[in-house]
């Protein structure tokens, strides 16, 4: 999410560039070499590793504590095959499987939708997706996921943040060797004029925004990354 609303001179990158830089680091651990070399770096950490934010005075800030945690191991430190977790297999969950499947060939990576749509779902298959909905979250037809990539926006989900703890539930965290990456948005941040925006750039006050910042204080406190 920390992308910014200048983006016009990222266009001479790879797609995927156009992703938020926040979850950039996240999925890179998860590569033996990651695609973007500098992505990890994109952000500006303090010598403690947390983010250091860039602040705006008299407006509210944003808590950046856990946000450095991604995933920290690479292929050859996991399963062959890692299983990953995607809830909102739209276009951006759609490319994180791709690449997912890139570095780990035969992976199975699970693709949950609100609703059993089967012309969708069709489409997931073709791309190697194995769909799923989330009603079928905490049954014995869909295991917990030591990786999950939680993509899926806001709209129509009247308690967005309760939607991000039942996708929380399906993360199996026990042994600390996977990650749980909320993509949030960049419609959380007060600045609306086409402006500049950093990780800690002052938030906005509407339900919208509330309602997404309620989300990610529930993935950071589980220990999940924004």
């Amino acid at each position: 999410r920390r992308a910014t609303s200048q983006i016009g001179s990222f266009a001479h990158m790879p797609p995927l560039l156009l992703l938020p830089l926040g979850l950039l680091p996240a999925l890179c651990a998860g590569f033996d070499s990651c695609p973007w070399p500098n992505a990890a770096s994109s952000a500006t950490h303090s010598s403690s590793g947390s983010l250091r934010s860039m602040n705006t005075p008299g407006l509210p800030q944003r808590s950046t504590g856990g946000r450095a945690r991604a995933l920290r191991l690479r292929a050859g430190d996991v399963d062959d095959s890692p299983p990953l977790l995607i809830v909102g297999a739209g276009v951006l969950g759609r490319r994180a499987a791709a690449l997912w499947q890139t570095a780990h060939p035969g992976a199975i990576v699970y693709g949950a939708t609100r609703e059993a749509d089967p012309q969708r779902q069709s489409e997931l298959r073709a791309e190697g997706i194995t769909p799923c909905v989330r009603s079928q979250f905490g049954t014995a037809e869909l295991p917990a996921c030591k990786h999950v990539l939680f993509c899926a926006p806001p709209g129509g989900n009247d308690d967005y943040a309760a939607e991000v703890g039942s996708a929380l539930r399906m993360w199996d965290s026990g042994d600390g060797d996977g990650a749980f990456v909320f993509t949030s948005s960049a419609g959380v941040y007060a600045e609306q004029g086409g402006g500049m925006v950093r990780e800690g750039s002052a938030v906005g006050a509407s339900p919208r925004a509330q309602r997404l910042l309620d989300a990610e204080r529930r993935t950071l406190d589980a220990g999940g990354t924004v």
